[in-house]
């Protein structure tokens, strides 16, 4: 009977991954929902859940305190501007604490499972729709993401980077950065479940397809937890996959991969940064609009298009939320980095500090999907940062006993 109850407060996997994994899609943003709208979905599905199943709802005071780090301190801001806007401005991060609060550890591991499986097969669908524009087949639809830029579907995966015949593909995501993050995101999540690794190091490799940087460096970090959970004979199959990719690199995509990624690691003495590093000009451009508007309050009250003008684009560094959001909406996300960071170094555990790389140069903290890892992991890195603390509070009182003895 127990076990039946159970059974019933669980929160049926597909829904975890359409919330997660599906939410994010430019394809429902071209349907018409934006990211609000998704917000009062998630919140509107905690509500029936709440009172239709009666679902307890779990980290009762960790919902309250996201809920005050983002409405709470969001109203400072909001009567600075006399906008009620600024309340609701992390309406995707207070619509997942919801979310996130209806989920127990079986949801969580169930989600990873299915998860996995979804994003293997746009992996594949990426590989074939690379295969079809590279033998010069033409886009069968074009979408536009939320940032205006065209998405074109080449027969079964997106992709907004095309040069030539090459595409760099984007599962059913706005760019290939962001499917790399989920893939990387999820990949993180198996780590720390203790998933087969073998099947981490497939997911992992596939995602090179994107021909992401982040996930280029994510990979070698990726490497030592992988390498620790791989017994001896997925060790020896590991070590064939990767010199398979690796004479493929080198002889058949090597002009594709020189073109999107290695030309990216190119120093340049010049400048004193990487040629590939957009990043930098956007770091300026935060300094700058920081200058200009201070860095309480931020700059979105200019307008996106404004920003745009004055500053450039200024979103995808760890400057971005406080020059865009000012800093009482920004607390959480620099409170996130510190923390994660915290957790890698107490623990010594890589997904935090692959999870802390992300969110550094891709600072989403209230994006569709992205919201989730987010709240996830900062829930994760307390708890990490508390076990250390008290691990360490009782070595301490045992020596202390031990030298009270010894003085005896």
């Amino acid at each position: 009977m127990k076990n039946q109850i159970s059974n019933k407060d669980n929160i049926p996997p597909l829904f975890v991954v359409f919330f997660i994994l599906i939410l994010p899609s430019p394809i429902l943003f071209h349907l018409g929902l934006k990211v609000r709208w998704g917000s009062v979905l998630l919140i509107c599905f905690y509500c029936a859940y709440v009172l239709l199943i009666r679902k307890h709802t779990h980290k009762v005071k960790y919902l309250l305190f996201v809920i005050f780090s983002t409405m709470g301190l969001g109203t400072v801001t909001s009567f600075h501007y006399l906008s009620i806007n600024y309340i609701f401005i992390l309406s995707a991060l207070i619509g997942y604490i919801f979310f996130y609060c209806l989920l127990n550890e079986r949801d969580i591991k169930k989600f990873v499972d299915v998860g996995s499986k979804l994003l293997l097969i746009l992996e594949i669908g990426a590989i074939i729709g690379f295969i079809y524009a590279l033998i010069g087949q033409k886009p069968l639809l074009i979408i536009r993401n939320p940032d205006t830029r065209e998405n074109y579907l080449y027969l079964s995966t997106f992709s907004n980077a095309v040069l030539g015949k090459f595409i760099r593909p984007s599962g059913i995501y706005d760019e290939p950065g962001a499917f790399s993050f989920f893939i990387c995101a999820i990949c993180a999540l198996r780590i720390h479940y203790k998933q087969n690794p073998l099947m981490t190091l497939v997911m992992l490799l596939m995602g090179f397809i994107t021909v992401s940087l982040t996930h280029f460096l994510c990979f070698i970090v990726f490497c030592i937890p992988l390498y620790k959970q791989l017994n001896k004979n997925q060790r020896k199959i590991a070590l064939v996959i990767l010199g398979i990719l690796t004479f493929f690199i080198f002889t058949v995509f090597y002009d594709f991969l020189n073109r999107f990624l290695f030309s990216r690691l190119q120093f340049d003495s010049t400048k004193g940064t990487f040629k590939g590093n957009s990043r930098n000009g956007q770091i300026d451009g935060c300094i700058k609009s920081i200058k200009d508007n201070g860095v309480l309050f931020g700059n979105y009250l200019l307008g996106s298009k404004e920003i745009l003008r004055r500053y450039g684009v200024i979103g995808e560094n760890p400057l971005s939320c406080l020059a865009l959001n000012g800093l009482f909406n920004s607390v959480l996300y620099y409170l996130f980095i510190i923390i994660c960071f915290i957790a890698f170094c107490s623990s010594l555990k890589f997904e935090y500090l692959i999870i802390f790389l992300l969110f550094l140069q891709r600072p989403y903290q209230s994006q569709l999907g992205y919201s989730f890892f987010f709240i996830h992991y900062l829930y994760l890195s307390f708890q990490e940062i508390k076990m250390f603390l008290t691990n360490n509070k009782r070595c301490f009182s045992l020596l202390n006993k031990g030298g009270i003895k010894n003085a005896r």
